[in-house]
This record gives C-alpha cells, structure tokens and sequence, in this order.
C-alpha cells in the first residue's frame, strides 16, 4: 500500500508536469507582435453609400411666379399651398361604425345583411353564412330600432376618459340580431334594470375627428311612453 507521503510526492510531481507544458504551449501572447510599419487601415466603409444628390426629405414644391419679378429680372419663387386640406370634404358627420347609416331625410339606423339562401341575418357586412355557410349573395336590409334588453352589467372602471358608472349591454332584436351597446338615459343601478325590458335606439356626438367632424355613435335607453 501506498503512503501519504508517496501520494503527495506523485501529486508534485503531476502538478509540476502540467506547469512545464503549460508554460511551453504557445499562445497568442507569445506570439512576436506586428511591427507598426506592416499594419494597413481599411479606408472602404461598410455602409452603402447614399447616391450622389440623395436627401432623407423630399423637398418642398416650388414655382414661379411670374406676376411678380425683382428689379433684376430675376422670378420671385413662391411655395405652393398644401392642396390636401382645401380638396377634403366640409366637416360633417361620420358614423362610428361602418354599419350606422345617417341618412339626410330619415331617422338614423343599423344595417344588416341577409343571406339569399337561408334567410339568416347578421349585424354589418358578411362574406359567408354562418347558418348554410353559403358565401353569399347577401342583401342589406335596415334593422329595427326597437329591441329588447338581454343581458347587461355595470361597469365601474373603464379607459382612461371614459365616465363610470355605465351599463354595457345586449340587446336582441325582431330580426335575430343581436346588438352590443351602452344603455344611457336609466341610472345604473339593478333596481332601474330589468331583462327583457323594451328598449329603443338613439344617436349622440361622441366626439370630433382631426378633421373636425361630428363622431356618431348610437346608444339604447329604455323605451318611452308613447313610442314604437
């Protein structure tokens, strides 16, 4: 067997093996340096160039005109006006979803559209059936405004700007469409609300666009005395 003081002695012996071929190996620090003279810089960058003349903005429009001159002779140039704003349409209204007509001799309303085939109709545009999954032709048909409440919940935080409390709703229709919407004019509050209650639609400003348009965006709230 084997001594401790045999072991150690073969333990020095492998460790001051591998220091000599360690410190024998070449490296890359032992390596002659490059003399200074030998060095070359690239000059070539490896962005591509921008070609000769080229900005990053397309400059201004500019023409003559030729009304006025200078005591030199020479045209005084004048930069055109902006035609986009004065070719835009007035302010006006704009729906707030494509399918909310605001006609100019009626009440507003919702447009569906009806499947040829079956029958069904859906609320907005469609590019197939979801009952015959037929793929059209469909019709556009005006959808009552009249209704009734199937469902709602108060909501009690919301966006940013958005005044809470409000009642979201679901409100069925005769034809079988199904609206989601806000309930207004009720407080909200479930002794005030009951389902299956008569409801009726109604249209407000909701806000402006950047081109100073009226947003309208339509609402329910409960059906008054005397209504439809």
């Amino acid at each position: 067997m084997r001594t401790a003081a045999e072991g150690a002695q073969r333990l020095q012996r492998r460790v001051g093996h591998a220091a000599r071929r360690k410190w024998w190996a070449p490296t890359a620090a032992s390596a002659p340096p490059t003399p200074r003279s030998s060095r070359t810089r690239s000059t070539a960058s490896t962005r591509p160039s921008a070609p000769a003349g080229a900005c990053a903005r397309r400059p201004p429009v500019w023409r003559a005109a030729p009304t006025r001159r200078r005591a030199g002779g020479s045209e005084r140039y004048t930069r055109l006006p902006d035609l986009r704003r004065t070719m835009s349409e007035a302010p006006g209204r704009r729906p707030i979803v494509p399918f909310l007509r605001l006609p100019a001799d009626g009440e507003p309303y919702l447009a569906g559209q009806r499947c040829t085939a079956c029958g069904a109709v859906f609320l907005g545009r469609r590019l197939a059936c979801s009952r015959c999954t037929a793929r059209g032709p469909f019709e556009e048909v005006r959808l009552s405004r009249t209704g009734k409440l199937w469902v709602y919940s108060i909501v009690h935080q919301s966006s940013p700007g958005v005044p809470v409390p409000y009642v979201a709703a679901i409100v069925d229709l005769p034809e079988g469409v199904s609206v989601r919407c806000s309930l207004i004019d009720v407080p909200p509050d479930p002794a005030a609300l009951s389902f299956g209650m008569p409801v009726e639609m109604t249209t407000r400003v909701s806000q402006q666009d950047r081109e100073g348009n009226d947003v309208v965006a339509f609402y329910f709230r409960p059906m008054r005395e005397g209504g439809a």
